[in-house]
């Protein structure tokens, strides 16, 4: 996107991978929670809201060594490869990667090399072979790709998992619009834990002005992540971590999100058929985009 010209108006943008306003859950009442039960006049002690780790906790799919809260998926994106990256690294991407990563890779002055993918996630001899230029780091949409719509298999973990194994490499996954996300939640650090970092919103799910992501995985990485967070001041609030707290456990905003993945199940498979009907062939198996 940083490298494009401004785009004309359209009446109707499909690249945006935006969430449909009609779809997302009422903010009013959690945010008058978190407003009641925060101590807002003072500077936090922590980053992390209490409320917010505990929800979460248990749902990461590996052990993870270190936790911390960015502003959103994009934002740990860059604050790891800003720990990660050195200029003129590679960095292997999805061959239909999010122009988003693309634009990070780029602001990193790194070299992006593409990975062919299919329905399953990244093709064995297509990471194989992009190893081979000795990266730094891998970034993988693990679920709801953008734009492609692939889901890493569990399957296609475990063949990716030798290869990986022998590198010196981090794992950077991106579960950005898991809350929505109809496949299973599969990720390279069940077997790689010690390699990999797995990164996760509810921007998509819950709202765009939440703000915000989890980071969690090597204490190497997350610490450094964090302590430049505490120089920059560069959290999000507390009183948004706290109303995202409150609605991943309110049962009422839980069945708004399982009707919001339905609903958007559903217009996919229709714009699929549609397209296919016009002897076109889409990817993927789920996601916001086709």
């Amino acid at each position: 996107f940083a490298s494009l010209p401004p785009s004309p108006p359209v009446r109707l943008d499909l690249s945006t991978v935006f969430p449909d306003p009609a779809l997302l859950p009422d903010l009013s009442g959690p945010m008058a929670v978190a407003v009641a039960g925060a101590h807002w006049r003072t500077y936090p002690d922590d980053t992390v809201d209490v409320h917010l780790a505990a929800a979460l906790h248990g749902t990461w799919p590996f052990p993870a060594e270190d936790f911390t809260v960015t502003s959103g998926a994009q934002d740990a994106v860059h604050r790891v490869a800003g720990v990660v990256l050195r200029p003129h690294d590679r960095v292997l991407v999805e061959e239909f990667a999010a122009a988003s990563l693309l634009d990070i890779v780029e602001d990193h002055r790194a070299q992006a090399v593409p990975v062919r993918c299919d329905d399953e996630g990244p093709l064995p001899e297509a990471l194989e072979a992009a190893l081979a230029t000795r990266p730094s780091m891998l970034l993988l949409q693990t679920r709801m790709a953008s734009p492609y719509g692939h889901a890493l298999s569990r399957r296609r973990a475990r063949a990716l998992t030798p290869m990986l194994a022998g590198h010196d490499i981090v794992i950077l996954e991106q579960d950005t619009a898991h809350e929505l996300a109809p496949t299973p939640d599969v990720s390279l650090g069940e077997l790689l834990p010690e390699q990999t970092l797995l990164v996760r919103s509810w921007n998509k799910s819950h709202g765009p002005h939440l703000r915000v992501g989890a980071l969690a995985g090597m204490e190497r990485v997350v610490s450094r992540v964090r302590a430049r967070q505490k120089a920059t001041g560069g959290w999000p609030s507390m009183l948004t971590q706290r109303a995202l707290a409150q609605m991943l456990t309110d049962p009422q905003t839980r069945e708004t999100i399982r009707r919001a993945g339905a609903t958007y199940r559903c217009r996919r498979q229709q714009m699929v058929q549609a397209l296919r009907e016009q002897g076109l062939t889409p990817t993927g198996v789920a996601g916001l985009s086709v």
